[in-house]
């Protein structure tokens, strides 16, 4: 859409720029004063505690998205429950969720009404962010809201349970080939260092040159041993559901 001869999105990023902008010059004018008033030592704390802060801030993210990545609640550190687009803690409740890309949000209201969005945020003190685009088109409070609707497109489903296939269907760790069958994939959970790591093989020749390869250690006897019968490393998959091949059992 053009806009006195100019593209909508040209002029959403120079707003950004400009909001950008506006926040760099009210830092630069904050620090200006106290410079004036001759407080550099404030300037200083204040510098010094902004970097404390980035530190802090980014070891705690870093520590929520490893425990992500191992499958563990970021909150209480239990197992996650993993589904498509969502992630799930049994224990404490936490969850986190992904909204769709190419479809759309629905706001139900208690009163029947219905509100359309692009995306849509729970902020503090009960409010629900609107989002159309780049634009807040909507504040709600969560005291009128009867429930919310996203609605995934078709393609957008596929494209995400074509990505789970694959990971279920991974490359052979032996000989790199892809797993053909499901029935002759082998897979061995294995804690070569202080972790429990999965491995995933196309059949069971290359299972057993793997663990010719790779010893496990004397104590852990992880190709031996059922995980769900053992605590001597920290555990990254839920395997109480599944049965562990044992060599030489079928």
């Amino acid at each position: 859409m053009l806009f006195f001869g100019r593209k909508r999105k040209d002029l959403d990023a120079e707003d950004k720029q400009i909001t950008l902008m506006d926040q760099e010059s009210k830092v630069e004018e904050n620090v200006s004063l106290l410079r004036q008033e001759k407080d550099e030592g404030s300037v200083k704390k204040l510098n010094s505690d902004v970097n404390n802060t980035i530190k802090r801030v980014t070891k705690d993210d870093l520590k929520q998205l490893k425990l992500l990545e191992k499958g563990r609640c970021p909150e209480c550190g239990w197992r996650t429950e993993q589904f498509l687009y969502t992630s799930i803690c049994s224990h404490c409740g936490w969850s986190k969720r992904i909204t769709p890309d190419t479809g759309k949000v629905i706001i139900h209201l208690d009163d029947k009404r219905k509100i359309e969005c692009d995306k849509a945020f729970e902020v503090n003190e009960g409010v629900i962010l609107c989002l159309q685009g780049d634009v807040i088109t909507y504040e709600i409070r969560h005291k009128a809201l009867a429930y919310i609707e996203y609605v995934w497109t078709e393609e957008e489903i596929k494209k995400i349970r074509r990505k789970r296939a694959e990971e279920l269907s991974p490359l052979c760790n032996w000989c790199f080939k892809p797993i053909q069958s499901q029935n002759k994939m082998v897979t061995h959970y294995i804690a070569l260092g202080l972790d429990q790591e999965r491995f995933s093989f196309c059949s069971e020749d290359c299972a057993v040159s793997f663990e010719k390869q790779y010893p496990s250690r004397v104590h852990r006897n992880c190709y031996e041993r059922d995980c769900n019968d053992c605590d001597n490393c920290r555990k990254k998959y839920d395997t109480s559901k599944e049965k562990i091949h044992i060599p030489g059992q079928t």
